[in-house]
């Protein structure tokens, strides 16, 4: 099966099939949204940090996603595909900002945000393509990355790359249950019990 068909029967079963999405999707992975923002007048890596934290949804602000496994790689790769066109990068995918960077000390990529911040790439998931990171900007040393650069690979680009999206996380926190609803729920059980003992 090649990748195009994985692709394709990935986005039937998490429900993404279609041409474009009307807000943030969730990845029951984490239970966090996510959301491709397109950015036609095309962002640079502070443009679109700044702009993925004035966004929020469901009370929870956003930031440009990290990506620590390669589940959530595999989903953000649906939710990309399904929410670019088709037709705006390579192979169909939009190149998109991540909350990565080494602008700190070049070579030591880490997520600068999200509640990943700080951690390093390598002690999570990273997805570069062959031969990157290799900081070789003409304009600029390339510290900060961007995803689906080829394919659904990474690359390592200066802040001025003229990348056509960003995506947003939000770590939306899960709802808890009212406090009351597991001890409803024991007492309901044990009228259950008594009722069929009354029967039997």
């Amino acid at each position: 099966m090649n990748r195009l068909k994985k692709l394709s029967a990935l986005a039937l079963a998490i429900g993404l099939a279609t041409p474009a999405l009307a807000g943030p999707v969730k990845w029951e992975g984490n239970g966090h949204y996510y959301e491709l923002v397109t950015w036609y007048s095309q962002a640079t890596f502070g443009g679109a940090m700044a702009a993925a934290a004035g966004l929020s949804f469901l009370g929870a602000s956003g930031h440009l996603a990290t990506v620590t496994s390669a589940s959530e790689q595999m989903f953000l790769d649906v939710l990309n595909w399904t929410s670019s066109g088709n037709g705006e990068g390579f192979h169909g995918y939009t190149s998109a900002w991540l909350g990565a960077s080494d602008a700190e000390e070049e070579g030591d990529w880490r997520w600068v945000t999200g509640p990943e911040a700080g951690q390093s790439l390598y002690s999570t998931w990273d997805n570069w393509a062959d031969w990157e990171p290799n900081n070789m900007g003409r304009d600029g040393a390339e510290n900060f990355a961007v995803g689906w650069w080829y394919d659904t690979m990474w690359n390592d680009m200066q802040d001025n790359y003229a990348a056509l999206a960003y995506v947003v996380e939000y770590d939306v926190a899960p709802v808890p249950l009212p406090a009351g609803l597991p001890l409803l729920a024991a007492g309901l059980g044990l009228l259950g019990v008594a009722a069929r003992r009354r029967t039997g």
